[in-house]
């Protein structure tokens, strides 16, 4: 039954593995090897509380188990049981001191605590006992110094990967994200194009026709455009769309609940939902390739004045007109990747709460508890929170303010489409699209850039924020 097991196992059919491995209990329930595979057919299908049950029944039996010691900890490091990670790895540490996988996964735990010199030290000891998996540690340690601003550096290491493995995904995705950063354009959305490939929940869908490559393909043919990733990125991209409709292609368009009513203001593109079903298209594509497809007419997409419309409904007003009204948001969706690192303490806008002729509107539509205690405190604080149910409900409330600042998440997008003046407040550690070195932005033209100078502190940039909104408001 092992066997057989295992033999499933390679061939990816896990729930058969799985099967085959119980049976094989029957006949000796003391199997450590049987009680491990069990877990490992629930670690790939990321059933990690299965899993991590069953490698610590074989550790039960076996409690020098080292493969068992290494996958308990990457099941704890993914759900987040930091110092019950960092045990299992230093007991496959104390089993074997030159094992290079658990140098590897420990160093992950550090790079993922943010200790990124201490990871290092665990990768380059990684690479030294295993150049068979060079290819993999190099992305790491370009990663480590992506995250550190180390841009050069990392573009190093991970060049230096793909001469181990020149078809690896990950060091592909990620010079793409650094190029994009650095406006090269042209290579990024190319290197961008490995995002489908690489080790993240991005999965290119299939619908059984072509996948558009050239803007000739798509002349006069029906078109199913794939919504990707987050809302902002939808909205941002959503521009490319026209390009499509100027070669009097016929658009489809997949969308999301939320930005459903706010699309249907794109003229003479068909909106579809999940259980909508489109007949006879020509090409297939995801919104967030059209940039690479039209590169050559990138001019006309950078730099953006209004480009969405939204429906008009009577849902907000300010409470006086005489005052500068701004919206802010401080905190993004906490299921987002990199949520932590572009939310800010809601107590860096306390000084802006304090500036007289002034009203602030918080558009959170979400997790904005922490905002209760300054209510009391301020008077010119109001939340909109219970008038926003989608998109084209903060179109509405945000087209009457003055001025938006937030973070960067789907509103600072919104804002930008929409040809509404906003602040964006920028953590030192930022996306591609905002580029470097900057405070305009190449998509929006109503948007000023506040970058962090400091990853310890906003106060550099809240006084400057303090400072701009002190001349607005005279």
């Amino acid at each position: 039954y092992i066997n057989l097991g295992t033999i499933f196992f390679l061939d990816k059919s896990y729930e058969e593995a799985r099967n085959c491995y119980i049976k094989s209990l029957n006949y000796n329930s003391r199997n450590e090897k049987a009680l491990y595979n069990i877990a490992m057919t629930f670690l790939q299908t990321n059933v990690l509380e299965r899993a991590k049950e069953y490698f610590s029944k074989a550790i039960e039996l076996n409690p020098r188990y080292l493969n068992a010691y290494i996958n308990l900890g990457i099941v704890n490091k993914r759900l987040e049981l930091v110092d019950e990670a960092i045990f299992c790895f230093e007991t496959a540490l104390d089993i074997n001191p030159n094992e290079a996988d658990v140098h590897y996964n420990y160093a992950n735990i550090f790079l993922k605590n943010e200790q990124y010199n201490t990871a290092l030290i665990f990768f380059r000891k990684a690479l030294e006992l295993n150049s068979k998996d060079a290819y993999k540690i190099y992305y790491s340690m370009g990663f480590v110094h992506q995250n550190k601003n180390e841009f050069d550096i990392a573009m190093k290491y991970y060049n230096k990967s793909l001469e181990y493995k020149k078809d690896y995904p990950d060091a592909h995705f990620a010079k793409g994200t650094i190029e994009l950063l650095m406006g090269d354009f042209k290579n990024g959305w190319k290197e961008y194009e490995y995002r489908w490939d690489s080790n993240n929940e991005l999965k290119r869908p299939t619908y059984g026709v072509k996948w558009l490559q050239t803007p000739d393909e798509a002349k006069n043919k029906k078109i199913l455009v794939q919504q990707e990733q987050g809302y902002g990125d939808n909205i941002q991209f959503v521009r490319y769309v026209y390009k499509l409709l100027e070669l009097n292609a016929e658009v489809f368009l997949a969308v999301r609940d939320p930005l459903l009513k706010l699309f249907t203001s794109i003229p003479k593109v068909h909106l579809v939902q999940n259980n909508d079903t489109v007949e006879n298209i020509d090409y297939f594509t995801s919104l967030m390739d059209l940039p690479r497809i039209f590169y050559d007419f990138q001019d006309e997409f950078l730099y953006k004045d209004k480009y969405i419309d939204f429906i008009k409904e009577d849902i907000f007003e300010v409470k006086n007109k005489n005052r500068l009204n701004i919206g802010f948001v401080w905190r993004g969706n906490p299921a987002h990747k990199g949520d932590k690192k572009r939310n800010i303490p809601i107590n860096n806008f306390e000084k802006l709460f304090a500036l007289s002729n002034c009203d602030f509107y918080s558009l959170q539509y979400e997790n904005d508890e922490e905002l209760d205690k300054y209510l009391l405190e301020y008077k010119n604080i109001y939340k909109c929170k219970d008038l926003i149910k989608d998109f084209n409900d903060t179109a509405n409330i945000i087209t009457k303010l003055d001025l938006v600042i937030t973070i960067d998440t789907s509103m600072i997008h919104l804002c930008g489409a929409l040809a509404v003046k906003a602040f964006l407040i920028l953590g030192a550690n930022c996306e591609w699209r905002w580029l470097l070195n900057r405070d305009d932005s190449i998509w929006y033209k109503s948007i000023k850039i506040f970058r962090q100078n400091s990853i310890s502190s906003f106060n550099e940039l809240f006084e400057n924020i303090y400072t701009e909104l002190k001349k607005l408001s005279k």
